[in-house]
């Protein structure tokens, strides 16, 4: 339902923020990985983006996750 959702995106906010600031490198590197998964996965991702802090969405596209 909504609070696992709400609760998962947390959590993924969490993981993201970390990862932009200790290791950006291995970030860009899964999500550039992930984008090769072909057109479903890349939907995915933009999806996902848009319900992020924008705080946290800024951080991971400025590491170099531009296209999704």
């Amino acid at each position: 339902g909504t609070a696992k959702r709400d609760k998962d995106i947390r959590q993924a906010e969490a993981l993201l923020d970390v990862l932009a600031q200790k290791r950006p490198f291995e970030l860009k590197e899964a999500w550039n990985e992930a984008r090769e998964r072909g057109p479903k996965w890349r939907e995915a991702m933009h999806e996902a983006m848009t319900m992020l802090d924008p705080g946290v969405r800024d951080a991971t596209l400025k590491i170099g996750c531009h296209a999704v």
